[in-house]
Parts: structure tokens; C-alpha cells; sequence
């Protein structure tokens, strides 16, 4: 497979001048949901503005529908499905702007939208990261931004997401925010050294907030930018690789953010629920003499996790290993 299906006349640039935003979409299969995100962004963007999709080994016609329609789009394809956070650092990198816009391929922009995140960030000089209201395509508003995990969260004994949580009414700092839009300037991804590519599709955007507010920015969310996001169609079959997924992901981030003695607690904890909630399970599906075909489908998961976990999680079942 080539590296580049195709390279936009406008995506070049002469010597020493710059792109305003390239906006970068990860994208694999689903040529309807990608031709309504690629239509929006051209409406939000301008003429120098640079739009490229990284296609991570899409099996459908999604690809050459796109580039049908909207010539002008940059594609570079990957040869395999490499993730959502080493498909972002592909297109991020590929040249040069000074912003970046990370949008998931269900996801669509409103017009004016790379103007206000122009105007946030000439107004707001240490800003390194920033998110928008999210709203599903029933109309329904979906989590932005949610506090970091913590050691009390990651035991059980207080909730990730507080009860009753909402997303900030007007523009305000945060800890988090999902990926699933996300704007930054470029020379901030630089010093962060872009995403972790570790993380393929789960906890990556949770890492990077963290960073950039690591690194002395600020985190912030700006609800009236509102995208409309198809939350979760990328998954819907394959969920047991997605489940061992974000098993995968949080522990990688328990072992990437939390301190020494918080781990030695937390990693072997993590795998003694996965141990508990295996044999309650087992034992529900027991009590139903195995005719509930909901209890069925539950014991199989927890089995499948636990049976995972238990060789170290070297089976090739997660979904980075279906690249």
C-alpha cells in the first residue's frame, strides 16, 4: 500500500510560509460518516487552512469515495491501523501550520469554528489545549471534559466522573478533555512531543491534557463551539478487543502518571477486580443454569479479560493487534 494516496495542490506551502490550522482526521472505514466531517471542515476552513485524513487501513471504498468528492483533501494512508494517537502525530507532522485541529472522523464542525479558536488563542497565549461542547446526533449533550483520575477514583472509592457532573456553561479551565475535537497550538504538540503513541485508542487524550497541563498550559473548554459527534460508532464490532483495550489503556496510564507507591497498590488491585468480577459473573450466569443470554454474554467477556490478563496480556486480542 502507498504511503500517500494523494497530496492536495494547496496542502504545499512556499518556503517560510505557513499553514493557519491543519486539521487532522484519523479515520477507519465509514465513507457516509467521513464525507459529512470532511464537507463541514471545508465549510469552517479557509484558503489557508490545510485539511488531511490519515486513513488507518480502511478495508471499505471510503477513501476513494472521499477523494471523489473533495479532491482538495489530503489523504496519507497508513498500511495498517496504527491507532487514533500515532494516526493524529502522522498528519500533525506531515507539514507545517500554527494550530492544530485533532477531529475525530464522526464528528462535525460548525462554520466559524477555526476563527474562534484563532481569536481564544491570540487572546489566551498560555493556552495549550482546547475543547469544545459535544452534542450527539439524538440532540442530547455528551461529555467534554471530566476531572483526572486519581488514586481514590482508580480505588473505587470515589467516582471518576462525580455524580451530576457537567460540562463548564461558559469558558473555563479544566483537567481533561475528550479527543474527540480538540484544538493546540503546534509549537505546544511540538514540546509535548505529540501523542503517546502507546495508547491506540483509549486514555491517549486523558494523557495528553495532563501533559499539556504538566508543561505549564492551560487545559480550557469553550462551550459555545458546539460539535455535533457520533460517539462510539467506531467500536460497536469489535467490542471485546475494545474492552481489553481500555484495560490496556488505563494501566498503561496508571503506570505512566501515578507515582511509585500508587502503582505498587493500584496495578495489582486493577487485575484482582478483573479476578472478582470474572468469578461473579460465572457465578450469576451459574444462577440462571445458563439460559440468560444477557449472563451469558457478561461471563464470556469477564473470562475472556481474565484469561488475558492472567498471560500477561500477550494474546493478540486488544485491538491494536488487529492492525
Amino acid at each position: 500500500m502507498k504511503d500517500i494516496y494523494h497530496s492536495a495542490e494547496q496542502s504545499r506551502k512556499p518556503p517560510g510560509e505557513k499553514f493557519r490550522f491543519s486539521v487532522v482526521i484519523p479515520h477507519r472505514n465509514g465513507p457516509d460518516r467521513i464525507l459529512a466531517t470532511v464537507s463541514a471542515v471545508l465549510a469552517a476552513a479557509g484558503s489557508d487552512d490545510r485539511i488531511v485524513l490519515v486513513d488507518n487501513a480502511s478495508t471499505d471504498d471510503s477513501v476513494s469515495r472521499l477523494l471523489q468528492a473533495f479532491p482538495e483533501v489530503e489523504v496519507l494512508a497508513n498500511a495498517r491501523n496504527r491507532g487514533f494517537a500515532a494516526a493524529c502525530n502522522r498528519g500533525a507532522f506531515s507539514a507545517d501550520s500554527e494550530f492544530l485541529l485533532f477531529l475525530n472522523s464522526d464528528a462535525v464542525l460548525p462554520r466559524g469554528a477555526l476563527d474562534m479558536f484563532e481569536e481564544f488563542f491570540r487572546g489566551h497565549p498560555r493556552a495549550g489545549q482546547v475543547g469544545v461542547r459535544l452534542v450527539g446526533e439524538d440532540g442530547r449533550l455528551q461529555r467534554a471534559s471530566a476531572p483526572a483520575p486519581d488514586f481514590w477514583s482508580e480505588c473505587g472509592l470515589r467516582r471518576r466522573i462525580p455524580r451530576g457532573f457537567r460540562d463548564p456553561q461558559c469558558a473555563a479551565r479544566v483537567e481533561t478533555l475528550v479527543g474527540a475535537c480538540v484544538a493546540m497550538p503546534r509549537v505546544v504538540f511540538e514540546n509535548l512531543a505529540g501523542w503517546d503513541e502507546r495508547f491506540f485508542f483509549y486514555e491517549e487524550d486523558v494523557d495528553l491534557s495532563m501533559r499539556v497541563s504538566g508543561a505549564g498550559y492551560q487545559v480550557w473548554f469553550l462551550p459555545h463551539i458546539a460539535v455535533k459527534h457520533a460517539k462510539g460508532g467506531s467500536t460497536r464490532s469489535v467490542r471485546l478487543p475494545a474492552r481489553l483495550e481500555a484495560l490496556r489503556s488505563r494501566l498503561l496510564y496508571i503506570g505512566k502518571h501515578f507515582p511509585l507507591w500508587q502503582r505498587v497498590i493500584l496495578l495489582p488491585a486493577r487485575l484482582l477486580s478483573v479476578g472478582l468480577n470474572t468469578l461473579g459473573a460465572i457465578l450469576g450466569l451459574v444462577s440462571t443454569l445458563g439460559l440468560n443470554q444477557a449472563a451469558r454474554h457478561k461471563a464470556m467477556l469477564w473470562l475472556v479479560s481474565f484469561v488475558w490478563v492472567v498471560l500477561l496480556m500477550r494474546p493478540k486480542w486488544n485491538l491494536a493487534a488487529r492492525g
